[in-house]
């Protein structure tokens, strides 16, 4: 990461991560901005990180862009998208229990449909029985053979397992109950709907998380080929919740480092989750975001505050220029006002007459008055972050504090 070091002035090391944390990238798609994500990606592939590469990749443009850019460590790459089929994982292997794995199955459902509380605990008490049923017969089971499970074949599966009879009771009870059977069918909705929109698909190979997610890898998780923007916020919300789960896992053995490039697709909370590994562990996540206002005004700001290092390239627009002027703060500054008056007088004293006498004559005269009074004035005006040129950048340091114009 040779650019980014210099503009922050940090010796690239490997314990970079901590010294720059989380960092966001902000602007408009310049050659100063596809700059600093090439050297951050080759950075991340030189030091062998484990790399997380999520993107909409709505356009092949921009996709053939980021293959071009790590091409020559193909063999590392693992490209999951709900248009190919090569890459495949096996998302269960995420987590580690089965509650783990019956809560993702009712995230899911939430990402497709509005589900009321009571039908949340539900269907979260289905997969949990018929998840760890399956469990005790050692019977292998993926997303996709998930979605086509009925509730005889759970039942079926309960009698045969070697629960005690209370639990095998307990469970054949919620399982036969006629309010369940009414609920299954909404369950079987939400299956029908993610099978539809490939992901269970995607998410149902032989490669488990581990392997995918190991030392040195590359992992882009996009939705090319897919306009349905609902279909490519489904896949990517889905791989971050897994990852989620098995960062801090996969972290503690080698670094990682996650790369969010376009967060309206993604969930905010989990995004923020996995940015607070970055003070435990070492792992960083490094936020592309254009338009910054428009975030803000839906998610709020909280995601800023868990940022610790921010390069802003030209902005768009008048809005995100006045955001970024204010954030990196003002100053108090003396300004100097002059005022001037014109009047009219009389002095007695003007002119004297030969009998001693004193006329006094009207004379005009000019005033200026100075004056000093504190101002708080921003430190960069917003148009100087509307007036960037493409190879200028401007770069922000919590700690220790640093602003400044730079050049890549």
């Amino acid at each position: 990461m040779n650019i980014i070091c210099k503009l922050f002035e940090r010796m690239d090391a490997d314990n970079i991560a901590k010294s720059l944390g989380n960092m966001m990238i902000s602007g408009v798609e310049n050659v100063g901005r596809i700059t600093a994500y090439r050297d951050l990606i080759i950075h991340q592939l030189n030091k062998n990180r484990t790399l997380l590469i999520f993107q909409d990749a709505v356009t092949s443009e921009k996709y053939s862009q980021t293959k071009s850019l790590i091409t020559p460590f193909e063999k590392r790459i693992y490209d999951i998208s709900l248009s190919s089929s090569d890459n495949q994982i096996d998302i269960l292997t995420a987590f580690n229990t089965p509650e783990d794995k019956a809560t993702f199955i009712v995230t899911l459902f939430g990402y497709v449909a509005d589900i009321s509380e009571t039908l949340r605990n539900k269907a979260y008490r289905f997969y949990y029985y018929a998840i760890d049923t399956f469990d005790k017969l050692s019977k292998p089971y993926t997303l996709k053979e998930l979605a086509k499970i009925d509730l005889d074949y759970v039942i079926d599966a309960v009698n045969r397992s070697s629960l005690d009879d209370f639990e095998k009771n307990r469970r054949l009870r919620f399982l036969s109950d006629a309010t369940t059977y009414s609920d299954f069918l909404d369950f079987e909705s939400y299956m029908i709907q993610l099978e539809s929109s490939g992901v269970c698909r995607v998410l149902s190979g032989d490669k488990s998380c581990d392997e995918v997610f190991t030392k040195g890898n590359v992992s882009i998780i996009s939705g090319y080929a897919s306009e349905d923007k609902k279909k490519r916020e489904l896949l990517l919300n889905a791989v971050m919740y897994a990852v989620n789960f098995c960062a801090e896992r996969s972290a503690s053995k080698h670094p990682m480092s996650i790369v969010l490039n376009n967060m309206d697709f993604m969930q905010d909370e989990v995004a923020k989750a996995l940015m607070e590994y970055n003070f435990d562990i070492d792992c960083a996540v490094y936020i592309l975001m254009e338009d910054i206002s428009k975030y803000i005004e839906k998610n709020g700001n909280e995601l800023l505050e868990k940022t610790k290092s921010f390069l802003v390239f030209t902005q768009g627009s008048e809005n995100n220029a006045l955001f970024w002027s204010a954030f990196f703060g003002s100053r108090d500054v003396q300004e100097r006002s002059f005022s001037y008056t014109r009047r009219k007088g009389w002095n007695p004293f003007s002119r004297s007459l030969n009998s001693g006498g004193v006329v006094a004559t009207p004379q005009k005269y000019n005033s200026t008055t100075v004056s000093f009074q504190k101002v708080n004035k921003p430190i960069y005006r917003p148009e100087i972050f509307r007036e960037l040129r493409p190879e200028e950048v401007m770069c922000y340091l919590r700690e220790p504090l640093l602003r400044r114009k730079s050049r890549i």
